[in-house]
């Protein structure tokens, strides 16, 4: 790659790649009411239905960095994500409740092998950038690109907000699966007209803390082998990444159902949902071009800060009204807009070129157990105390970010 690829189609590519995947499981979230409604299930039910995408995700995780390294993430996540989308629609269609779950495996399958390819991608779009523009900051490209994710996910709940109750969920959802495929086709056209390198295949690297400079030998103890792999730097990493997508998810897939049983109508209960995934949006995409008037440390602890407030709002506007609901959704989303991109960047840039799948890989697949566990632990919650309850203890954990948000001073930013 030369230093002028960032400007060339190929990122506005890569950030196709972003908007499918927040498109798809926004779309199915914000029809959630209605395949409730339809299947006639409790909010525990609800957060059991969705086992298979967590399952498919999950476990896809532990191989998803060889796979996408073996085709390359220029072919693997195109690829992936026109699947993606196609489990999301056949999933969101209501010809079934055991249906739904089994597409939804699908598509948690295929989210994983999307989420490591484009991650990648941005990460060696990033690093090309910073060498050929000076001053150019981490997470000046990663943000923006993670910005059309939520892009996505704003055209996803937008998609609820027109539909529901309108479009019967099969014409819906068909459409749905349409147009993913047609963008994952056109993204992988473009991505494959450039040349990715990936680097040797056994590579390791050392002294960063992503890569071990040794393999542990199968008798030394599982803790310790643990902490060879995860210095503690990419402990907290990983932990803080976890309790973003965490949080990140609950609110995706829980805001909607919480307003409507708190009174609220359906309109807003979707409005207030795309409010929440739009502020993630403008977040992500406004840091592009403040990154280099902001400190990273302090817009951590900021956000932090916005998240416990947000979520406090939203369980308690059952007593304060929609308004109210709107302007805690609004806080909770510019909160969380930058959390789990800034750890991606740290452990991305903390990596030699061509090892972003292993570091990215260790990451995630430890941190997506966030959304694996955020329906059981809804579900296990809501059942004894209440969806609200369970929602406000589940946000306890953004107090993580303003107590180590050290972590992302800009020397200790590589690992």
């Amino acid at each position: 790659m030369n230093g002028a690829l960032w400007r060339q189609p190929v990122v506005w590519a890569a950030m196709g790649l972003f908007l499918l995947n927040g498109l798809g499981y926004a779309a199915l979230a914000s029809r959630l009411p209605e395949l409730q409604e339809r299947y006639g299930l409790s909010d525990a039910q609800v957060g059991f239905a969705r086992i298979g995408f967590v399952v498919g995700l999950t476990a896809t995780m532990f191989v998803a960095p060889q796979i996408v390294r073996r085709f390359g993430a220029a072919r693997a996540a195109p690829i992936a994500a026109g699947l993606y989308l196609a489990g999301i629609g056949l999933a969101g269609m209501g010809i079934g409740l055991w249906a739904t779950v089994g597409w939804l495996l699908v598509a948690g399958t295929f989210n994983a092998l999307l989420d490591i390819g484009q991650n990648v991608l941005a990460v060696r779009l990033e690093k090309v950038r910073m060498t050929a523009v000076a001053g150019t900051r981490e997470n000046s490209l990663l943000s923006p690109m993670e910005g059309f994710q939520a892009v996505g996910g704003t055209l996803g709940a937008t998609f609820g907000l027109v539909t529901a109750g309108r479009v019967p969920l099969l014409q819906s959802f068909i459409t749905l699966t349409v147009i993913g495929f047609v963008g994952a086709a056109a993204v992988f056209v473009i991505v494959n007209r450039f040349q990715w390198g990936t680097g040797p295949a056994d590579v390791e690297t050392t002294g960063n803390g992503c890569e071990p400079p040794h393999r542990p030998r199968p008798d030394v103890p599982l803790l310790e082998r643990i902490q060879v792999a995860y210095p503690s730097d990419l402990r907290w990493l990983t932990a803080m990444s976890f309790s973003a997508l965490l949080l990140e998810g609950m609110l995706t897939n829980w805001l909607a159902i919480l307003a409507v049983h708190s009174g609220a109508s359906l309109t807003s209960a979707t409005l207030a949902l795309t409010l929440f995934i739009g502020s993630i949006c403008i977040g992500r995409l406004a840091f592009g071009p403040l990154s280099q008037y902001l400190d990273r440390v302090w817009s951590v602890r900021i956000s932090g800060l916005l998240v416990v407030v947000g979520i406090a709002g939203i369980v308690t506007h059952s007593q304060t009204g929609t308004a109210a609901l709107a302007v805690a959704s609004v806080a909770a989303g510019l909160g969380l807009a930058n959390l789990h991109p800034f750890c991606t960047g740290s452990v991305g840039h903390g990596v030699d070129p061509g090892n972003e799948e292993q570091a990215l890989g260790k990451l995630n697949r430890v941190a997506y157990t966030g959304i694996a566990l955020e329906g059981v632990l809804i579900g296990a919650l809501a059942a004894i105390f209440g969806l609200a309850v369970a929602m406000a203890i589940i946000g306890i954990l953004a107090i993580v970010f303003m107590v180590k948000a050290s972590l992302f001073a800009t020397h200790r930013a590589a690992l």
